[in-house]
């Protein structure tokens, strides 16, 4: 005969799961018995990017999607921002340099993102570097030092400010920088 514990004695092991069972049921109640925070207070998400080696934020709330090592097919005419036409998604793009857009100097090298707009899904912005992503609530961002019309806040994280790309904004822009019909 094995000696076992009788059925109705937990060992150890059964203990600490229901510890943990009971911890982790408690915390999840707990959530939803907090109170929703205020929208100054929800924390808003934003993709750390640099663009002509400067840290920047995009809204994620304003981005369709992001795609890496697209190929860029020049076209001829239009603004020097405007680097050409990609696929993303299996949709045509007109891909913009956002450095060159900023007033920033060109990238040393092609940019390797694309983010496409959800306000404007044929336009995607190009960029170097896809950093990760933030968190941040509305009383955490700051006046831009820089305040241009494409950038208004900034969001300082780890030591590093980035300026936040208003999107809204940008959209005007790009419907500006559209190249032009050929004539035919």
């Amino acid at each position: 005969m094995t000696d076992r514990p009788a059925p109705d004695v937990p060992d150890a092991a059964t203990e600490r799961l229901r510890a943990r069972t009971t911890a982790f049921a408690t915390e999840f109640d707990a959530r939803f018995a907090r109170p929703r925070p205020a929208p100054a207070e929800r924390a808003h998400r934003y993709l750390a990017i640099r663009a002509a080696g400067r840290p920047l934020a995009l809204p994620l709330a304003g981005l369709a999607g992001i795609a890496a090592d697209r190929h860029v097919v020049p076209v001829p005419g239009g603004s020097p921002a405007l680097l050409g036409l990609a696929s993303v998604a299996g949709r045509l793009v007109a891909a913009f340099d956002l450095g060159a857009l900023l007033g920033l100097a060109p990238a040393s090298t092609a940019p390797r993102w694309l983010a496409t707009l959800a306000a404007n899904e044929a336009a995607a912005l190009a960029f170097e570097a896809l950093e990760g992503q933030l968190e941040a609530r509305a009383d955490e961002l700051r006046v831009a030092a820089r305040l241009t019309d494409l950038v208004r806040q900034a969001l300082p994280h780890d030591a590093v400010v980035r300026d936040v790309i208003d999107l809204d904004s940008l959209g005007a822009v790009l419907a500006r920088a559209r190249p032009e019909p050929a004539e035919a």
